[in-house]
C-alpha cells in the first residue's frame, strides 16, 4: 500500500515538475550558468565584467530585435548578419563624406537589404527561408568585395563615439539597445502596426480576409530587421 503510494507520489512529482521545467527551462539554465560563474570566475560579480558582458550583447539583441518582429509573422530571416556585414562594410568607404552621410547610407543599405527580401515574401510569394538563405550568401559576398577583403578602420569621433562613449558611466552602446528594445516593445503592445504582425503570425489568411495590410506590413517588418 505504501509503495503504491510512494509510486503516485513520484509519478506526481514527475507530471508536476516536468511542465513547469519545459516552460522555465532557458530560466533555470540561466541561473545555474550565474551561480556557477559566482562561485568559480573571479571578478565575475564586478561592475566592469557587467559592463562588457552589456556592450557585446548589445549589438546580438538589436539584430535579434528585427528578427523578432519576422518570426512574429510567422517568419525568419537568415541574412541578418549578413545585412549588418554589408551595412557595417558601407560605412568607412563613405566618411570621407561625413558622419551624417556614411550613417545615412549605412541605414540605406540595410533599408534597401530588408526591402528585397521583403518583396520576395510579401509579394512574390517566396518562402522566407529561400528569399533571405539568397541574401545571407550574396550580402557576404558583397560586403568582401566593397571593402577588397581588407579590414576598414574607422576614426571619425562621432561614429567612434557611438561604440565608445559612457554617457552617465552606462556605456552607448547598451543605451542604443535600451532604447531600441523600448521601441519595438512600444510598436507591438501599442500600435496597429503591433496588433497586424501579431495577427499576420496567427493566421495570414485571415488577416488577408480581415482586410489588414498584410503586404505592407510584412515588407516594413522585413526593412525593420
Amino acid at each position: 500500500m505504501s509503495g503504491g503510494t510512494a509510486a503516485g507520489g513520484r509519478s506526481f512529482d514527475r507530471a508536476a515538475v516536468g511542465p513547469w521545467l519545459r516552460d522555465r527551462g532557458v530560466y533555470v539554465a540561466f541561473a545555474l550558468l550565474l551561480i556557477f560563474n559566482l562561485i568559480f570566475t573571479e571578478n565575475f560579480a564586478s561592475f566592469g565584467t557587467f559592463s562588457n558582458l552589456l556592450v557585446q550583447v548589445s549589438p546580438v539583441l538589436l539584430v535579434s530585435l528585427g528578427l523578432a518582429l519576422v518570426i512574429g509573422t510567422e517568419g525568419i530571416d537568415l541574412s541578418v548578419g549578413a545585412i549588418m556585414a554589408l551595412a557595417s562594410a558601407a560605412l568607412p568607404l563613405y566618411l570621407g563624406y561625413g558622419w551624417p552621410v556614411a550613417i545615412g547610407l549605412s541605414l540605406f543599405v540595410g533599408i534597401a537589404a530588408g526591402l528585397v527580401n521583403g518583396s520576395l515574401v510579401a509579394f512574390a510569394g517566396v518562402q522566407p527561408i529561400v528569399a533571405t538563405l539568397a541574401l545571407l550568401v550574396a550580402g557576404r559576398g558583397l560586403a568582401q568585395i566593397f571593402t577588397n577583403g581588407q579590414l576598414l578602420i574607422v576614426t571619425d569621433p562621432v561614429v567612434l563615439a557611438l561604440g565608445q562613449a559612457r554617457p552617465f558611466g552606462i556605456p552607448a552602446p547598451v543605451i542604443v539597445a535600451a532604447v531600441a528594445v523600448a521601441v519595438v516593445a512600444f510598436l507591438i503592445r501599442r500600435t496597429t502596426f503591433g496588433r497586424y504582425v501579431v495577427a499576420i503570425g496567427g493566421n495570414r489568411s485571415a488577416s488577408y480576409l480581415s482586410g489588414h495590410p498584410v503586404r505592407r506590413t510584412l515588407l516594413a517588418v522585413y526593412a525593420i530587421s
